[in-house]
């Protein structure tokens, strides 16, 4: 694989060799009762707001998570989601998570899960993957995709030039 070619594969494929679009949050979640009511809802909605009010009056909001929160994944690492694209999460917890400013805390906000708040920790661009980077892999790649459209003309070189006599039928005649 040359040069010229390995950097046009790389030019025509940018969207393929870059990364999306990133976040990491660190949410409270509190969640709805498993046949819980509408009241029952009410109910986690207004114990959610004490919690808002503590976050943005400043504690720590890890510390809160690992306190209050009723998601047993993330609780015990301060609520921290790690990082995550769109199309990860529910819709609307991402939608509010790839919203926030670094540092800001959301509203409520509603899942199938239940009630969550947010803090946006961390947001990643999008990033292309330098050639340099991975001139080698690239080129190991495009290399296999050669070798496999070559096969792939090989065969039906092959089937085209070949000559098929059939000497036992697979199918039975119909009046039998």
């Amino acid at each position: 694989v040359s040069d010229e070619e390995l950097e046009q594969y790389y030019r025509d494929n940018e969207y393929r060799l870059t990364f999306p679009e990133q976040v990491r949050v660190r949410h409270i979640l509190l969640t709805w009762k498993p046949l819980g009511t509408t009241d029952d809802r009410a109910a986690i909605r207004e114990q959610m707001a004490p919690i808002l009010e503590r976050a943005r009056d400043g504690e720590d909001f890890a510390q809160l998570a690992r306190e209050l929160s009723d998601d047993y994944a993330t609780k015990r690492n301060g609520g921290d989601t790690g990082f995550f694209q769109r199309g990860q999460m529910a819709p609307a917890f991402e939608e509010v998570a790839f919203s926030l400013k670094p540092g800001e805390i959301s509203g409520p906000v509603e899942t199938s899960f239940g009630v969550h708040i947010l803090r946006l920790e961390e947001r990643k661009a999008p990033y292309l993957l330098p050639l340099d980077e991975i001139r080698e892999k690239l080129r190991d790649h495009i290399r296999e995709e050669n070798m496999e459209a070559a096969v792939e003309r090989e065969i039906d070189r092959l089937r085209q030039a070949g000559e098929v006599e059939i000497l036992i039928a697979l199918e039975r005649p119909k009046d039998e």
